[in-house]
């Protein structure tokens, strides 16, 4: 009996003892493998959190960035309208470990260059390519990391503190609701990139594959959807269709939908290493020369800078005709489309080609919106003002000009001042880029 007595007593001691002896680490650190409120866990505290959703036509991709700081827009705004760059090449220079591309760009006929946005872009606060105005949905984040919709004019971006960001539209979630559900359900099946944000601040970079025998591709409506499942009450479309692409950890994880591979492009929205500042990531990796704008884009950008007349006789002569020819194109197809005045220039960039062709183009592109209104309008003038040499086979043709421009109610005569960038390939002439000024 009394042997029993201690036994029990030695056993009570030792479980008073065993109690007092701290949990195991795994369990100190159960709140970094804890799912968040929405079922997702940051297995390896990286802070960012991959899924992929397979859904009845799709296969996507949502990666979840935990600190919406982190997420900046790769941005080369010293190329803009020179050369535009696929999206690991983005990663790699701002040292970035994931991204999804951005905001749309100039891609006529399927043969840009990806260099020049068809909308506004933000990039640390800097706003570039204004005149292009917000288009059909810009987003952006503001200082402290809060994803932003619906900006009716580029003024809004300063008064909404934006500091990165890029347009495509529409806009597919706000205030936790999706936005006209009815629209968005009859757009097709597509790849898409989206971007969101949860109530917590976590950033949802979305991206659907498509086109492809397992993955069609999904709607606007699909990618809404896929936005409130994980959480979201701000969601955004981004750039679709070839450009779709998320990078990932070294890789691509969805296919390119694009034949000839990866696209270039202006803009993406990238991952930085956790700790790691936009200007610092960068600078790292370019030195300053790199930094330097070329010749060439310094009128693209917006600089006033005074280019040489340094063309000279027959070359100068074939120039000037080449860029007269340009200009009457542009000036020769016209149109209201919804609540824009004219077609804007960026979207009908690369203009000599035959009649017939640029407006079987214009009218599979806008007649189906029953918007389009074709005006008779002419070049009535030219003025050369200086044809500049800016690099080999590279020149820069500033041309004014008058134009007569006759529509439904109106009868207009204006003048305008438009710089093409023109570049010699195989003895042929090449419109590269162009702008008002």
């Amino acid at each position: 009996m009394i042997k029993n007595k201690i036994l029990t007593t030695l056993l009570l001691v030792l479980c008073l003892f065993l109690s007092l002896i701290p949990v195991s680490s795994a369990e100190d650190n159960s709140t970094e493998g804890d799912p968040d409120l929405w079922g997702y866990t940051d297995e390896d505290g990286d802070g960012l959190i991959l899924v992929t959703v397979p859904g009845e036509t799709y296969t996507a991709y949502m990666l979840i960035v935990l600190d919406p700081t982190r997420v900046v827009l790769g941005c080369r705004p010293d190329r803009i309208g020179a050369k535009g760059y696929v999206l690991d090449d983005f990663a790699a220079q701002f040292d970035a470990v994931a991204g999804i591309n951005a905001g749309g760009f100039e891609d006529y006929n399927g043969q840009g260059n990806g260099s020049t946005p068809d909308s506004v872009i933000v990039h640390e606060g800097e706003i570039l390519c204004g005149y292009f105005g917000v288009g059909n949905g810009f987003v952006g984040l503001d200082a402290d990391g809060i994803l932003q919709v619906d900006f009716e004019k580029v003024d809004d971006l300063k008064e909404r503190n934006i500091i990165e960001g890029a347009g495509f539209g529409p806009v597919l979630v706000k205030d936790g609701e999706i936005v006209n559900a009815e629209k968005l359900a009859a757009s097709n099946l597509n790849p898409r990139t989206a971007i969101g944000q949860r109530a917590d601040g976590a950033l949802l970079l979305l991206v659907i594959d498509g086109r492809q025998p397992n993955s069609l591709g999904g709607s606007f409506l699909d990618e809404a959807e896929l936005m409130l499942d994980f959480g979201a009450v701000t969601a955004n479309n981004l750039d679709g269709g070839s450009s779709s692409l998320m990078w990932y950890d070294g890789e691509y994880l969805n296919n390119k939908a694009d034949v000839i591979g990866v696209r270039n492009m202006p803009s993406s929205f990238l991952v930085l290493k956790e700790g790691k500042k936009h200007t610092d990531a960068f600078l790292e990796r370019f030195d300053t020369q790199e930094l330097q704008p070329s010749a060439e884009h310094q009128w693209t950008s917006g600089q006033d800078a005074s280019l040489p007349d340094n063309c000279k006789g027959t070359e100068r002569k074939e120039l000037v005709s080449f860029a007269e020819e340009y200009i009457r194109r542009f000036v020769a197809f016209s149109a209201d489309v919804n609540f824009m005045s004219t077609i804007n220039y960026h979207s009908i960039r690369d203009l000599v080609v035959p009649d017939g062709e640029l407006q079987a183009r214009l009218y599979q592109a806008f007649g189906s919106f029953g918007f389009v209104c074709a005006k008779e309008s002419e070049v009535v003038e030219f003025r050369t003002e200086s044809c500049s040499k800016t690099g080999d086979n590279r020149y820069v043709v500033e041309i004014s000009y008058d134009t007569d421009t006759r529509g439904r109610s109106d009868h207009v005569i204006e003048t305008r001042n438009m710089r093409i960038s023109v570049v010699r390939t195989d003895d042929k002439l090449l419109a590269e880029a162009m702008t008002f000024y």
